[in-house]
């Protein structure tokens, strides 16, 4: 399925955080220490921001994402914010200890005073603050507000991904509604991962479910691997889930692709919305899993442009399933785990 090899998503925000903070360290260096050093105050802020903020990036969006945020979000959210900030600044004073030695083999007179230590300090929780915001409104949605992308509706192409909690009502009258809330917020977080690694965006969380997107240029065989890759992530977290719930959480999904219309939505709570046919009909699909038993449901159209399938993953065309809101039946492909013995390239094609 996907591998560990870090999104190109990913590694585009990484480059753009890197630069973007090279280029305040710069300013914060002229500012500050252009008097003693001139020119090369400049250049040293540049790159001790561009060290700082890439190991931060990387950090972040490559390890803490993966694991330790999973862990600190239930943490209050001062506790969490004091918590990460402290973190970053360790990172960054010992990257400074350890990189002005260097700098000062070329530029002679760099050194570490308060005004450094306390712009450390603001520039980390200002980072955290933004972060905290843009998990809050959903990974990139800070950036479309503030660059007024979906001020006006946009329609854009989308591959869209539904996936629901199994059983969610029965399991919700064993546990609780306390209990039952920190299961969906571990199942979400388990489920988030893969999605987000395999370049996906969650687009929200709505009762049980997750509704994600990716783009349309996006290889289709992403959204497949984020869900078989979440049921291996689950699986593994198996014994956790019993000791905690004393059940292991399953899930269905739905996967389509097509135009929707994307927008800024509401008056004292914004969103980004996607509305339109397409998630219509990922939603249909999703209830087609539920009354076929399906785990995994894809319309045939995305199925049929998969560049190079899950060598792990066997197809079963269905036969056209009428579903609500529609004129004419869907062609659907179920998708479960091949068998070791398949040929990979037969199973898919089956």
């Amino acid at each position: 399925m996907s591998g560990e090899r870090p999104s190109d998503g990913a590694l585009r925000r990484i480059l753009w955080i890197t630069l973007l903070s090279a280029a305040a360290s710069a300013v914060y260096g002229w500012l500050a220490h252009a008097a003693v050093l001139g020119g090369a105050a400049a250049l040293g802020g540049a790159v001790v921001g561009a060290i700082n903020a890439g190991v931060l990036a990387w950090l972040e969006l490559i390890v803490l994402g993966r694991w330790v945020d999973a862990r600190l979000q239930r943490l209050p959210f001062l506790a969490f914010l004091g918590l990460r900030v402290a973190v970053y600044l360790v990172v960054v004073l010992t990257i400074a200890a350890v990189s002005l030695p260097l700098l000062n083999s070329r530029v002679r007179g760099l050194q570490v005073d308060r005004a450094d230590v306390f712009f450390a300090f603001s520039m980390c929780v200002a980072a955290n603050v933004l972060l905290a915001v843009d998990q809050l409104l959903g990974s990139g949605a800070l950036l479309a507000f503030v660059a007024g992308r979906y001020r006006r509706p946009r329609r854009e192409e989308r591959i869209i991904l539904y996936l629901d909690l199994r059983g969610s009502t029965s399991i919700a009258e064993r546990l609780g509604e306390e209990r039952f809330l920190d299961l969906l917020n571990a199942f979400f977080v388990d489920v988030t991962e893969p999605i987000e690694r395999d370049g996906g965006e969650v687009h929200k969380y709505v009762g049980d479910e997750v509704i994600a997107a990716w783009p349309a240029t996006a290889d289709a065989a992403l959204p497949i691997a984020a869900c078989f890759s979440a049921a291996d992530r689950i699986e593994q977290q198996a014994d956790v889930y019993r000791r905690a719930f004393g059940l292991v959480p399953g899930f269905r999904a739905a996967i389509h692709a097509g135009p929707v219309v994307i927008g800024e939505l509401g008056a004292r709570k914004k969103e980004i919305a996607l509305i339109g046919d397409a998630m219509n009909t990922a939603a249909r699909i999703l209830e087609a899993a539920r009354e076929t038993g399906a785990d995994v449901l894809v319309s045939a159209a995305v199925f049929d442009r998969l560049r190079a399938p899950p060598a792990d993953v066997a197809a079963r065309r269905l036969a056209p399933i009428p579903v609500r809101g529609k004129a004419a039946p869907l062609q659907l492909v179920a998708l479960t785990r091949a068998a070791l013995s398949a040929a990979p390239a037969q199973a898919m094609r089956a």
